[in-house]
């Protein structure tokens, strides 16, 4: 599945191009995905010290996991599947043959008399999804579940591993190491309220010249009718970001670091260019390119 989620030109023409993929796929073609999941699998170190793993009942024609949860099952793993509580889910042990239930669109899923499994208690996730780049990054079906789900699960208890942010300015170049840019958990959510244009990273964070818990800050200028901006620009930012919401995710850290995330949400696209004429420094993450390099500075630890 070749079409990335770097550049985003149009997720969801990207997701119908996946769907209609994935339903292509004959039966012999699904059977080998199962066998060439289960070689890997077996062959990775750590799945064989999961205790818990989070998985989900297959929906239509998504890959089905249920030969790889067979397997973790026999050698005692304990399997948890996702059930939708309102717009979150909460993961439930279940085994085959236990009651399931219908939710949103038809998808099965367990029912709410079977045990709730703790987020910190699952090692690895098995997630559905429609594609993905060959960053690595999800691609799913665009309601946030997984992307608020996992938001909730403290760094230091991840199983997903996202690559952290000490880096020198050059090393931007390099895509592989910015494509892992945890901004990739919340986009997916952002997007289900109005479509983003831009978003980048700016300020001292990427002259080098900041302390190892110096905040990463993010612009995301989002696409919104003229004559809502101001009133949806405060929308959004209530909604996300604001201290009396107890599910507000600014300031959260990227795992392994002590960087804290804060985002800024804009929705005239003067405002986004004023600032980041005023920032430091300013990188697109969407394009991975410089607007704005950073000046050459001699870094001073003393002054930190």
């Amino acid at each position: 599945m070749k079409p990335s989620t770097e550049a985003l030109p149009d997720k969801r023409a990207v997701r119908r191009q996946l769907r209609a993929a994935r339903d292509a796929l004959s039966p012999e073609q699904r059977r080998a995905c199962v066998q060439q999941a289960n070689v890997h699998l077996t062959r990775w170190a750590r799945w064989s010290t999961v205790k818990v793993v989070g998985s989900y009942l297959p929906h239509e024609s998504e890959f089905d996991p249920t030969a790889l949860t067979q397997g973790a099952r026999a050698r005692g793993t304990r399997v948890a599947c996702p059930r939708v509580i309102d717009k979150t889910l909460r993961f439930h042990d279940w085994q085959e043959g236990d009651a399931v239930e219908a939710t949103i669109g038809g998808v099965l899923q367990p029912t709410d008399a079977s045990g709730i499994i703790d987020a910190k208690e699952i090692d690895l996730f098995l997630t559905p999804l429609l594609g993905c780049g060959e960053d690595g990054a999800r691609l799913g079906y665009g309601g946030g579940f997984y992307d608020r789900y996992l938001n909730k699960i403290d760094a230091q208890d991840r199983s997903i591993e996202l690559q952290c942010f000490d880096f020198h300015v050059e090393e931007l170049k390099n895509k592989d190491f910015i494509k892992q840019f945890p901004l990739g958990l919340n986009l997916e959510e952002f997007e289900t309220e109005y479509p983003i244009l831009k978003y980048s990273l700016i300020g001292s964070i990427l002259t080098k010249r900041y302390r190892n818990d110096a905040d990463l800050d993010i612009n995301v200028l989002f696409d919104v009718p003229e004559d809502k901006r101001e009133d949806e620009r405060l929308r959004l930012s209530k909604k996300y970001l604001a201290s009396s919401n107890p599910d507000n995710i600014q300031g959260k850290l990227i795992p392994g670091t002590k960087h804290p995330i804060n985002y800024y949400f804009i929705t005239d696209e003067e405002t986004y260019d004023d600032q980041n004429k005023k920032a430091d420094a300013v990188f697109d993450i969407k394009d991975q390119s410089f607007v704005k390099r950073p000046e050459d500075f001699d870094f001073n630890p003393n002054l930190y």
